[in-house]
């Protein structure tokens, strides 16, 4: 084999790993879809990082619809009252910080570094502390990509993330029995589909569609299962196929 061929086997096989340990090195975060309860204060909604890369610093930005008011949007929506990014997180033991640059209530924004060296990007990222006082349903966008503060990154390093949501009184608020039928009630944001499943055993038996799904008006929504009553047992939830 000759030096030319060796050299360019060679710089095929550097670059190939380069691009292995850059692969690496992205960190992934998936923001993911959460229930939260209504009207309530102090839920916790856990954000996870994956990617397995070296990081120096954090710089985070969660942001609820488009931030409200206070950060130039218009939509009102819960409130990020707190952020923990060292309890169980990649940064734990070795962080200084977190700062706060300037949070709003529905944008949060955190800075940190390590003390010393990086830690890996493979983990728990961030804890937020939502408030939903004064939101008894609605679907809601938690970004840490499309913020009015730019997107999250690893003090200079990119993430590849995808934005997930918040849902606010997504539940079945009521259940009655009338004749051979079971009468559900639940809550609805306008412009989103819902569907109530059901299921004979729920955790050992596999949930199914009841019914059409429904387009939510912003008003309760009424679904009544027939011969609902004259079934040993009937398990029912209600979920948005919007986000599924």
């Amino acid at each position: 084999m000759n030096q030319r061929l060796c050299m360019r086997l060679l710089s095929l096989l550097l670059a190939l790993a380069a691009g292995f340990v850059m692969g690496r090195a992205d960190p992934v975060i998936v923001v993911g879809i959460h229930r939260l309860a209504p009207d309530t204060d102090g839920q916790k909604v856990r954000v996870f990082v994956r990617g397995g890369g070296s990081v120096q610093g954090l710089n985070l930005n969660a942001q609820v619809a488009d931030g409200g008011v206070a950060a130039g949007g218009q939509i009102a929506g819960p409130s990020v009252t707190a952020v923990d990014l060292i309890t169980g997180t990649v940064f734990e033991g070795n962080a200084i910080g977190p700062d706060d640059p300037g949070s709003v209530p529905q944008l949060a924004m955190r800075t940190l570094t390590t003390a010393s060296g990086t830690v890996v990007a493979e983990g728990l990222l961030a804890t937020l502390t939502i408030d939903t006082t004064g939101f008894t349903s609605g679907v809601y966008r938690l970004a840490l990509g499309a913020t009015a503060n730019g997107p999250t990154d690893f003090a200079g390093i990119p993430a590849a993330i995808t934005d997930g949501w918040l849902v606010v009184g997504l539940r079945i608020t009521s259940i009655e029995v009338e004749g051979d039928e079971s009468i559900l009630r639940f809550p609805t944001v306008a412009s989103y589909t819902y569907q109530i499943e059901s299921t004979g055993n729920a955790g050992l038996e596999p949930w199914a569609p009841l019914g059409d799904p429904v387009l939510g008006t912003g008003s309760l929504w009424t679904f009544r299962d027939p011969g609902a009553a004259g079934r040993r047992s009937r398990f029912y939830r209600v979920v948005l196929l919007d986000l599924e």
